[in-house]
């Protein structure tokens, strides 16, 4: 899910864990509609919900391992079955030596993991990750996105990812839905929505990170008359892989030259 600040991005993420009741609308997880149950009933279906936070949220005064063990001792399960899972986690997510040490030792990227471990703790079926990079350098956040993206192949995994970051989609996402003012404006394989964004918000977004001609350039380009005509072609999908040069130069004859191109890779 994707949008500027305020579109409702948190809102709704709210909504899919129980914390927000929506005023109309129906919300379904693993089959069962939710934003009518009451605080007893929601409990359990929260455990089905594991949660990744911007800020991390990991408490200072417990260990890495005990930060990861918290849901399960929540839920009253034994020490060893714990301390069990948590060593399994830690080792998924690169921190294995790391089990003994305290948050504050840690590095912004190392965080997280143990924040995505504790979130796979209890065994959820739905991952929700807010702005969970958004306060990492981008060479962390690569290597966190690579993790999530091996953890939902590896487990099976659901992860429903907010972000305001095009290149987060791009990186990670199956599918995506662009949130303005509270309304889906947008959805589709993120391919499809990249290669023909149909809303002027998607096309604002997706600027900073599809191949555009520069300004500068741009405005010599301007018509006149008896100037040369200038075409802009984009090609997706299996378009894409075509004689693209050698079609161009038989449906325009004539001479033609290339101002500016660029190649963007999306989901293979």
């Amino acid at each position: 899910i994707i949008g500027r600040s305020g579109a409702g991005k948190s809102t709704l993420i709210r909504c899919l864990n129980g914390l927000e009741r929506p005023d109309s609308g129906e919300v379904f997880i693993e089959g069962r509609e939710i934003s009518r149950l009451g605080e007893r009933d929601l409990q359990p279906l929260r455990r089905r919900i594991g949660m990744i936070f911007q800020h991390f949220n990991l408490l200072s005064a417990k260990t890495v391992e005990d930060n990861v063990a918290l849901p399960l001792k929540i839920e009253g399960r034994p020490k060893a079955e714990r301390l069990k899972r948590a060593a399994e986690l830690l080792d998924l997510v690169g921190l294995s030596e790391k089990a003994k040490a305290y948050p504050a030792s840690l590095s912004g990227g190392q965080k997280q993991r143990v924040g995505i471990a504790r979130a796979l703790a209890a065994r959820p079926a739905l991952l929700l990750s807010d702005e969970a990079t958004s306060a990492l350098d981008p060479e962390t956040t690569r290597s966190i996105l690579a993790l999530l993206k091996d953890i939902n192949r590896q487990l099976g995994l659901t992860i429903l990812l907010i972000t305001h970051e095009m290149e987060v989609i791009r990186s990670i996402a199956d599918r995506v839905a662009l949130i303005d003012a509270g309304r889906i404006v947008e959805q589709g394989p993120v391919w499809s929505v990249f290669a023909d964004p149909r809303s002027e918000i998607t096309r604002s977004l997706l600027g900073a990170i599809r191949p555009q001609l520069p300004a500068e350039l741009a405005a010599r380009l301007l018509p006149a008359a008896g100037a040369e005509t200038i075409l802009r072609v984009d090609v997706a999908g299996e378009a894409a892989s075509g004689p693209l040069l050698s079609d161009l130069a038989i449906a325009v004859p004539g001479a033609f030259r290339l101002v500016h191109g660029g190649i963007d890779h999306i989901q293979q």
